[in-house]
C-alpha cells in the first residue's frame, strides 16, 4: 500500500509498504501508537513512535502540526519518523493521490511560512 513516511526536517516521501504491525515499527522506529488529523474534510491517521521522547528522536514539528500542536507547546509534540495512512471500514488502507497532496499542501504552507518569518514578515 502506498503511505507517507515523514522524517524530522524532511518532506514527506511516498513509500510502498505492506501494511504489517512489523513494518510500521520499523518505518517509525519504535512501537507504534496511532493519532487521527483531518485536512479539508479528509481523516488521516498517523502512526507515531510511543516511545519518541524517551528514545531520543527529535521534535517532528511537521507531524505536530498536522494533528494541531504548536511547536512552543512542550506538552504536546511528536517525536521521530511518522506513517501516514487512511482508515476506512476495513481497516488501514493506502493513501490516494489527491490524498497524499493534501498532505503536501500544507508542507508547501509550512515552506511558506518559513519563508515569511525569515524575511522579517510577522506572522498571527
Amino acid at each position: 500500500m502506498k503511505a507517507l513516511k515523514v522524517c524530522v526536517e524532511q518532506e514527506p516521501e511516498v513509500i510502498d509498504f505492506d501494511g504489517s504491525l512489523e513494518a510500521m515499527q520499523e518505518i517509525v522506529e519504535g512501537y507504534v501508537e496511532r493519532v487521527f488529523f483531518t485536512l479539508h474534510d479528509t481523516e488521516f491517521e498517523m502512526w507515531v513512535n510511543e516511545e519518541g521522547l524517551l528514545n531520543g528522536c527529535l521534535n517532528n514539528d511537521f507531524a505536530g502540526g498536522l494533528v494541531g500542536f504548536s511547536s512552543d507547546d512542550l506538552t504536546a509534540r511528536i517525536f521521530g519518523n511518522v506513517l501516514i495512512t487512511i482508515e476506512d471500514a476495513n481497516g488501514s488502507r493506502g493513501l490516494s493521490p489527491s490524498e497524499m497532496n493534501l498532505v503536501f499542501s500544507m508542507w508547501g504552507s509550512r515552506l511558506d511560512a518559513l519563508q515569511l518569518y525569515l524575511d522579517g514578515v510577522r506572522l498571527n
